[in-house]
């Protein structure tokens, strides 16, 4: 499951259920270089977007991948990350806020 939403609304996205599971999500946005994403995984997607809204400010856009089951645990959310970290990064349209994940 995705939930998309943009910065201005994600507080109403994160009051939703799924939100409050484990994920991967996408920071999507434009700085001074041009376009911007941000890739992480998290245990709680709730709180790290909340961490992201007083610490990043160039994001405009996020996407949240999660379950609404809880069938994703932690190996499976570090995989998922590191893929689309590594398909984002061979596209080259956008820049990568964020070092290759471990």
């Amino acid at each position: 499951m995705i939930i998309a939403s943009s910065r201005e609304l994600v507080t109403q996205a994160l009051e939703r259920p799924e939100a409050k599971r484990c994920g991967i999500y996408l920071l999507l946005g434009e700085d001074q270089g041009g376009e911007v994403a941000y890739v992480g995984e998290t245990e709680e997607l709730a709180t790290r977007i909340r961490t992201h809204l007083a610490r990043k400010a160039w994001w405009s856009d996020v996407a949240l991948i999660t379950t609404k089951s809880e069938d994703l645990n932690k190996a499976h959310i570090k995989y998922l990350e590191s893929r689309i970290h590594e398909m984002i990064k061979a596209a080259g349209r956008v820049r990568l806020d964020n070092v290759a994940p471990r």
